[in-house]
């Protein structure tokens, strides 16, 4: 038997709401959420939270917004490590550097004997979900990676499948006769898998329905925008409590639900990108939820599926749990829609 239940998020630390919702797996904990840092105005929340089963972890990292330019005044009042417009001075890496000298150090810091295992790109987008922060750069891109690595852990050795994006957004200055670059890269949408080596294989269809099963509240996400915005124009995150600003923010104009909507698409469609490419073979279903009107995907091989009101899943293949009034009241039978096999298809643009 298998069951899910659902955490809703609510960002106590800024908005007041709900942040996003997702599936927990019964037995696992789910710890984090939200992590503000207003200073960061580029990117002053993200996800971090992190899920612990058995023997396999499922972190969400926060992730960091970079400056570079080829403009040697810039550079040399700004040199790299230090902070630009809110993100860090250092010029484009790619994604093998990045996760060696960023994302790991940061994450694992006690790791050692790093070994890359394998590297892909899973597709490239001309359409970065940012755009509403850079409506006038020149010309702006994001790609989507999976890095498999091994390293050691204490005394024992760890694997972890790191997945990323890595959006780069590009201007032309013009200074007397020559034109200089300005160039604002981010790594986001950072989630790593991690287990000691040999155990990351069993729960991947479990993994992958958590992943699918991500979604952040539109509110929030406008919400979200708005105290960017505000931060960017005003720089007043020394002076006000994020609460403060959440409430000042409330008379600030900026962008409405309607215009968020794509970045929540992109969003989405990044998440189950990497449940995709997660899986490698194995199987999710589709199934109809009639309590809450909505699909959701589970992991397959089990002969029945029930959701009550709550939010809360389950999945068993005994025929005696089906069966009485008190159950049938609560539990309400749920119809698979399709299988879907998770062998995902060659790196492609992707919308």
């Amino acid at each position: 038997m298998l069951s899910f239940e659902t955490v809703n998020y609510i960002d106590r630390a800024c908005t007041g709401g709900e942040a996003f919702s997702m599936l927990l797996p019964r037995g696992w904990e789910f710890s984090g959420g939200i992590r503000w840092s207003p200073d960061e105005v580029m990117m002053p929340a993200a996800l971090a939270f992190e899920l612990s089963g058995t023997d396999v972890t499922l972190q969400a990292l926060p992730g960091k917004a970079f400056f570079w330019t080829d403009l040697m005044q810039v550079r040399a009042r700004y040199p790299i490590g230090a902070g630009y417009l809110g993100a860090v001075v250092c010029p484009p890496l790619d994604v093998a550097d990045l996760i060696r000298s960023v994302i790991l150090p940061s994450a694992r810091p006690e790791a050692t004997g790093l070994k890359i295992i394998d590297e892909r790109s899973l597709g490239r987008a001309t359409a970065p979900y940012a755009g509403l922060d850079f409506k006038d750069c020149g010309s702006s891109s994001m790609e989507a990676y999976r890095m498999h690595v091994e390293y050691e852990m204490g005394d024992r050795r760890a694997e972890e499948e790191i997945f990323c994006t890595i959006a780069d957004y590009r201007f032309d200055v013009p200074v007397g006769n020559h034109g200089f670059g300005y160039i604002f890269w981010m790594v986001d949408d950072i989630f790593s898998f991690s287990a000691e080596k040999g155990k990351l294989d069993g729960p991947r269809d479990i993994l992958q329905a958590v992943m699918s099963s991500i979604r952040l509240s539109p509110q929030w996400l406008e919400k979200y925008q708005r105290i960017k915005r505000y931060l960017k124009d005003r720089q007043v995150f020394r002076q006000s409590s994020l609460r403060q600003i959440s409430r000042d923010v409330d008379a600030f104009s900026g962008p409405d639900a309607g215009a968020v909507m794509p970045l929540l698409a992109r969003r989405q469609s990044i998440y189950r990108l990497i449940a995709d490419n997660l899986g490698d073979g194995a199987a999710l279903g589709e199934y109809y939820d009639p309590v809450q009107q909505i699909c959701v995907r589970l992991p397959d091989g089990y002969d029945h599926a029930w959701a009550d009101g709550s939010g809360e899943y389950l999945l068993s293949n005994d025929g005696n749990l089906v069966p009485d009034g008190s159950f049938t009241e609560i539990w309400k039978r749920m119809e698979r829609i399709r299988l879907e096999s998770q062998k995902p298809e060659p790196p492609a643009a992707w919308a």
